[in-house]
């Protein structure tokens, strides 16, 4: 038993890279990729049988953790508008999403899809089922943070990966104290929302204005 829940964590683990390398580089394609990420989670958790997980979505709402962590993670879409003139994301950004099938109704349907889906389910794979209630940074706080690398990497100069991933580092580590010190995953799921939301709202804003250009 206990070496099936090690290969179900090590697959879990391995999964967001897979399904990046598969998806972006080789079918380049986000739907797909986004598609193999979610569903293997969810075959994962299934697998699991973790008692009471999925309704620790709807535990643990503290108003002032929690009002001040979604603050927190409207601000990446703040800082992206914000940082645009040296981001370089311009009309490179429209290029490269139609080069992923992100192009028409296919980009605004996935930023709803991706800010409105993707912060449940990862909350509950990672900060639930790969919860680790340890109040120092992790491995599993280093994996989350570093499968966005890649993706980042298409539309970014690799300067910007480095602070990138220490602020993905710090809310994965963030969002696992939460979890840990409000008694379940309500707050840094809003508080993952709100980040996914303002990021990916911005990222349209942006692609808005050089479709346009």
């Amino acid at each position: 038993m206990k070496t099936g829940q090690a290969l179900l964590r090590t697959i879990s683990l391995a999964l967001p890279y897979i399904a990046v390398i598969l998806g972006l580089y080789i079918f380049h394609n986000a739907w797909l990729c986004i598609g193999i990420y979610h569903a293997g989670m969810i075959l994962i958790l299934l697998l699991a049988r973790k008692q009471g997980l999925a309704r620790s979505l709807l535990v643990g709402w503290r108003l002032v953790p929690g009002v001040s962590s979604m603050v927190f993670g409207l601000l990446g879409g703040v800082l992206v508008l914000s940082l645009l003139p040296w981001l370089g994301l311009g009309q490179g950004l429209v290029t490269r999403l139609a080069s992923l099938g992100l192009s028409g109704y296919a980009w605004p349907l996935f930023v709803f899809y991706h800010a409105m889906v993707n912060p449940w389910l990862e909350e509950l794979f990672w900060r639930g089922f790969l919860g680790n209630r340890a109040g120092y940074p992790v491995t599993e706080d280093f994996l989350f943070a570093g499968y966005h690398v890649p993706v980042l990497a298409l539309f970014l100069g690799w300067p910007w990966l480095i602070p990138a991933f220490g602020a993905l580092f710090g809310s994965a580590w963030l969002w696992r104290w939460l979890a840990r010190k409000c008694g379940g995953l309500a707050v840094p799921a809003l508080s993952h929302l709100a980040g996914d939301s303002g990021v990916m709202i911005a990222l349209w804003i942006v692609s808005l204005k050089f479709q346009n250009c």
